[in-house]
């Protein structure tokens, strides 16, 4: 009899119904099935911190929650936490793991995956390890150490492509469905009380106070209908609505039942023809395998929010951004019922590959060994690691571009900020000494220049005295094949590296700009990775050779076209039909930093964004004049939020800034010096302003003068023509893929 050790945490009810249901399904399969919290059973510390913690969290403060979140989806803030984690747990759940004598282990939560998998890679344990996904987009925690987990469970094919992203080999994804309970697999139609339209309103296993604020909105509308709600274990919740709504004397024209913790959901979703909930992964689980269209009024920011997207972009649910839209929106869909037949429609698309026999039949394959051919079937799946300077915006988006196009070749790809993972307090410095030196011309003064020849060979011997052993621990970890530098100092640790520890290891050095130095090409650099002929010209100048060097075009997703982010700029700016102007200034010297070129701006007729970022000048210039038509913001998760609904972008040239507008058909305005903009050939920037006269006439000519716009606008259409033809589909990844097979 195979044993399967069943490893889960207390936060939220959801983990625990995984782990539940998998036991009860196992022990059918006649497996010997240990189902544990390892927290809850050997550390009351982790399981206050962690499970009580997550619990008080979620209710109490979600907001907090959901950064907490979205901040722990980044491996230098996620890894600091997590693996003091490990190391406070290892012991117990070694000793866990040791005592169950188990074939496999299955872990239902996020936490235990990423131990699990770090104790597979310091070779502690040597079982497999299935990963259940329990919510429907993926998360660092989950694939930290993917390459050492054998499959992964996912709720959906949408999750299955999200972690195929995030570098988990397609062959280990399965998208089975989350786990549930069997009788949700069937829908009893002969449970239905009636035709009368039926709501089930719930808030999850723990409840939530604002299904108080929903009862009033729709136990208030005229038409009659049936509500009803399940209150889960919040006793209070249950006793304020019993209160409120039940007994002879209450007259709210409606049918109203009140459950608390129950049993019968599978039930109650059969009887409803929509329901009310916040969408966490179990709750949106048993809603696809039931075809019951999910309304969505409420959530915990967070996993909740990205489940809710997926519900909405699958068309299986709508998102309330206010409780009180519910009512009409009930109204809507009581009186509408072709467009819940929609909605389940594509319920039932989404859950053509659900199977909880299959998960099972995937736990035997695991456990009787067939694992170690699943996995000898991703050995030769190459590794890339891109090193990028995260002071640079153009370098941040270039690495992301970069990451999903090769995993979509089927590269393992890792992306980091080296410099902030290793001195954040460095950043500023560094980029000084890169722009002064790096990127300068040679000065005619000797003195000078021989000042500036010393600086970077100080500053290369430094990099490599101080750096060398922190690089050398992290390349030797993640084993690349091939590393992409995008900041020119981790070409110098690459090459060390290289030379010392892995001769067989490809550097790639991505070149945006025309390199002003030879010192960009002194190194032993495998492949140069170009973006227009000017900088291919100007490397074999500097006798690189020819063959070294490969165009490499940069494809833009479809999150760039308009429409994308218009609710986000509504979210900031009140433009009533004002063009929207969008200036970058996150970088020195990428706009006018003037109080009359801002009070200009702001009497123009634009409505305004300005992403200022560390910028602290033009952020204290911007929040004490409190302009009325300018909106400034420090940061943005992505440059496409503000790109897809802006009128027309206005920044220092990056070219990855520069595609992403001309993807979106946004006219992108480049400023900088008169060399900088004179230099500028590449023909992806619509217009060129050299100083801050030259800036207000574009933008005025924009506003007032309809042939110059209409200009403006015929030439963006023809470079974007240009784009589709030229850089939707990469020509330079499959070579860069090819070279590190070969």
């Amino acid at each position: 009899m195979k044993k399967v050790l069943i490893m889960t945490l207390a936060t939220g009810g959801g983990h625990n119904y995984v782990a539940a249901t998998l036991e009860t399904v196992l022990k059918k399969e006649n497996f010997d099935v240990e189902k544990i919290d390892p927290f809850k059973e050997g550390d009351p510390f982790l399981n206050i911190f962690i499970s009580e913690g997550y619990n008080k969290m979620a209710t109490k403060t979600p907001h907090l929650y959901g950064k907490i979140y979205k901040l722990s989806d980044k491996e230098t803030t996620n890894d600091m936490v997590l693996k003091l984690i490990r190391r406070k747990s290892s012991k117990n759940m070694l000793s866990i793991i040791e005592k169950s004598n188990a074939d496999i282990i299955i872990s239902t939560h996020p936490i235990i995956t990423f131990i699990l998998g770090a104790f597979k890679e310091n070779k502690k344990i040597e079982l497999p390890v299935m990963s259940v996904v329990t919510d429907f987009i993926g998360h660092y925690t989950y694939t930290a150490y993917h390459n050492q987990i054998d499959a992964y469970i996912t709720g959906s094919a949408f999750t299955k492509k999200d972690l195929i992203k995030r570098g988990v080999p397609e062959n280990k994804i399965f998208a089975f469905g989350i786990p549930i309970i069997e009788s949700f697999y069937q829908i009893n139609e002969s449970v239905k009380k009636d035709d009368v339209f039926t709501v089930l309103l719930m808030g999850g296993s723990l409840g939530l106070k604002q299904m108080v604020k929903v009862m009033e909105e729709i136990a208030g509308m005229k038409s009659f209908f049936r509500i009803i709600v399940v209150c889960g274990k919040d006793t209070s919740l249950k006793e304020t609505l019993d209160n409120k709504y039940l007994g002879k004397e209450k007259d709210f024209n409606k049918e109203i039942e009140i459950y608390g913790f129950t049993d019968e959901v599978s039930n109650l979703m059969d009887q409803s023809d929509l329901m009310i909930t916040k969408p966490g992964g179990l709750t949106v689980s048993e809603a696809i395998a039931k075809r019951l269209p999910v309304l969505i009024p409420f959530m915990i920011p967070g996993q909740e929010e990205e489940n809710a997207n997926l519900l909405e972009i699958e068309g299986a649910g709508i998102k309330l951004d206010d409780i009180k839209n519910i009512a009409s929106t009930v109204s809507l869909l009581k009186e509408r019922p072709y467009l819940l037949n929609s909605m389940r429609s594509n319920m039932e698309m989404m859950a053509k590959t659900h199977s909880l026999e299959a998960v099972v039949q995937k736990a035997i394959e695991l456990s009787n060994g067939k694992y170690e051919n699943e996995k000898s079937e991703d050995v030769d799946r190459k590794k890339i690691l891109i090193l990028y300077g995260g002071f640079s915006r153009g370098a941040i988006e270039t690495a992301a571009s970069f990451k999903d196009e090769f995993l979509s070749q089927g590269v393992t790809v890792e992306t980091l900020d080296f410099l902030k993972w290793i001195a954040p307090h460095l950043q500023k410095t560094i980029k000084w000494l890169y722009w002064s030196f790096y990127r300068s011309d040679g000065n005619k003064d000797k003195i000078v220049e021989s000042a500036r020849k010393m600086t970077l060979n100080i500053f290369d011997d430094w990099g490599m005295r101080i750096y060398m052993p922190i690089f050398k621990r992290y390349m030797d970890r993640f084993n690349p094949d091939m590393m992409i530098a995008l900041f020119s100092p981790w070409e110098i640790l690459g090459e060390i590296y290289k030379k010392k520890y892995k001769p067989d290891l490809k550097i790639a050095a991505c070149t945006f700009v025309l390199p002003k130095s030879s010192k960009v090409v002194d190194r032993n650099i495998d492949v140069y990775l170009v973006q227009n002929e000017a900088i291919e010209k100007r490397l074999i100048e500097l006798n690189v050779e020819k063959d070294k060097i490969v165009s490499m075009k940069l494809p833009i997703g479809a999150k760039l076209e308009k429409g994308q982010s218009e609710k986000y700029l509504e979210s900031l700016i009140e433009n009533e039909g004002n063009p929207i102007l969008v200036l970058l200034g996150d970088e020195s010297d990428s706009l006018p930093e003037s109080r009359s070129f801002f009070d200009w701006i702001d009497e123009s007729g634009w409505a305004t964004i300005v992403l200022t970022g560390e910028n602290r000048q033009l952020n204290k210039l911007l929040n004490e004049e409190k302009y009325q038509n300018i909106v400034p913001i420090k940061s943005v998760e992505e440059i496409s939020d503000l790109v897809g609904a802006a009128d027309m972008i206005v920044s220092k040239y990056y070219y990855i800034t520069a595609l992403e507008a001309l993807a979106s058909k946004t006219p992108f305005l480049a400023y900088g010096s008169y060399d900088e903009i004179q230099n500028l050939n590449d023909p992806i920037a619509t217009l060129k302003a050299a100083d801050e006269e030259q800036l207000k006439i574009l933008l005025k000519s924009w506003i007032k003068d309809p042939n110059f716009k209409k200009e403006v606008i015929k030439e963006v259409d023809i470079k974007f023509e240009w784009y589709k033809e030229n850089y939707k589909k990469s020509q330079g990844i499959e070579k860069i893929v090819s070279q590190i097979y070969q």
